[in-house]
């Protein structure tokens, strides 16, 4: 009987050093993959903070252009309302001055080539008390209460809202010839665009306003059958803030609507992550005026509020979170070269805006 034979076969295995290169390709590849994860959230996170800080500039623009573009609109067409003689009918606070149409304040030490970066816990002040310069041959005083911060400039913005409506005056009432674009409480211009007269909605019975109230005194209106229009008189206070006046909360766009008394409102902020605003105004100088900005100058250096026929806005974005930007980021706006190094991202945005009752 023949015995077979077997075979004993040894059980081979890794090496340490081929252990060891596998453990070493394995943790290269882990770092890569963890390499490329870091760098895809990073890049959503930069593409994200900066999607956010164009689609608050676009808004925030948005809101200054149209009411710059509109300011000084007393209700007549293009070049027919330069001759306008505005008369207000009321006793009007000292803020009350719509014929200007516009009017800016300028904050100390951000003229056009400078500016500075605030610190993240800046306090705002009362620009209406120091701090902030302004010009012209009347003088507009601002309303109390605008707390601004020191690297936003003010502007007020005065013109008629919305459509005007074909009205009949007969002593102190005004007859709408359809609804009309006031209720009680409102300010109305009423203009013939020869004149204009200023006065408060006392009342509103269907489309018929009364303006005899105590606060209208003694009436001079236009003497109109059917020949005048009556618009609501608006204006707003544009100005950078923080919510509540608190320091800590970060920087917004803010708006306080004019009241019937003349005296700004309650603050509304509009949009957040505005950190400055600064406006250079165009000015016609023309002995002959054309209608053409001759001199872009800053707000304290405007001789007549009538001859402001453009504005230039700046507007400085930030970032909302502080861990964007490693090192630092050097930026052009307002004029100046600025440097920044407290981690959040900035971006300046431009434009001008003329005024569409001024310019040509």
């Amino acid at each position: 009987m023949k015995m077979m034979s077997s075979r004993i076969y040894r059980q081979a295995g890794l090496t340490l050093i081929e252990l060891m290169v596998s453990l070493v390709l394995g943790l290269v590849l882990m770092a890569g993959v963890i390499q490329l994860f870091a760098a895809n959230k990073t890049s959503y996170q930069l593409t994200g903070q900066i999607s956010a800080m164009q689609e608050n500039a676009r808004y925030a623009m948005s809101r200054l252009e149209r009411d710059i573009r509109m300011a000084g609109y007393t209700g007549c067409t293009g070049r027919d309302q330069e001759g306008v003689v505005i008369n207000i009918e009321f006793t009007a606070s000292s803020q009350f001055t719509p014929d200007n149409g516009v009017e800016g304040w300028e904050a100390s030490n951000t003229s056009y080539g400078n500016y500075s970066v605030i610190a993240d816990d800046a306090s705002v002040s009362d620009a209406s008390s120091s701090g902030w310069t302004t010009a012209g041959s009347t003088t507009p005083v601002l309303d109390s209460s605008t707390n601004a911060l020191a690297s936003s400039d003010v502007i007020r913005l005065w013109h008629v809202d919305g459509d005007g409506v074909l009205v009949d005056v007969s002593g102190s009432t005004v007859s709408a010839g359809s609804t009309p674009p006031y209720a009680a409480a409102d300010t109305m211009m009423l203009t013939d665009c020869t004149n204009a007269d200023i006065a408060h909605v006392c009342s509103l019975s269907g489309n018929d306003a009364s303006l005899n109230c105590a606060t209208n005194g003694s009436l001079s209106l236009l003497n109109s059958d059917g020949g005048a229009h009556a618009f609501k008189l608006a204006g707003w206070v544009y100005y950078i803030g923080k919510r509540g006046g608190t320091a800590t909360n970060p920087p917004s766009l803010f708006r306080r609507e004019i009241s019937a008394n003349g005296v700004a409102g309650t603050a509304q902020e509009l949009v957040e992550g505005v950190e400055a605003l600064q406006l250079q105004y165009g000015v016609d100088t023309g002995t002959v005026p054309d209608g053409v900005a001759d001199a872009y100058v800053n707000a304290n250096q405007v001789t007549d509020w009538n001859n402001v026929v453009s504005v230039r806005v700046h507007l400085l974005m930030q970032s909302d979170s502080d861990n964007v930007v490693d090192g630092s980021q050097t930026f052009s706006f307002n004029g100046a070269t600025v440097t920044a190094s407290d981690g959040r991202l900035r971006y300046p945005f431009v434009a001008t805006v003329s005024l569409r009752n001024r310019s040509r």
